[in-house]
């Protein structure tokens, strides 16, 4: 893909493609209740979730989650998932 929007847009740099895929995001931010606060080992869990292409932020943030992601990569399930996953005590809101 990224062969096919060099090809269109020959002569621009690796920034401008970059900007380009930015502009196709679409950021989701939920924010999660926390049934514990997250000791070392589940704060250690939850940066390892970086890797999972798609989530962009993921920040304790007094007794809850703020986590943003890309929406055209994960779906709310797909987050509620791999925190669950991670083992991160996250509550929905009823």
């Amino acid at each position: 893909m990224l062969a096919e929007i060099a090809g269109e847009h020959a002569g621009i740099g690796p920034s401008a493609i970059a900007v380009y895929f930015e502009k196709r995001m679409t950021r989701v931010q939920l924010r999660y209740g926390l049934a514990r606060p997250l000791d070392g080992t589940l704060r250690d869990r939850l940066a390892a979730l970086y890797c999972v292409y798609g989530f962009l932020r993921l920040e304790p943030e007094g007794a809850g989650l703020v986590v943003e992601y890309d929406a055209t990569r994960l779906s709310e399930r797909d987050v509620e998932a791999h925190l669950r996953g991670a083992g991160i005590p996250i509550q929905l809101s009823a």
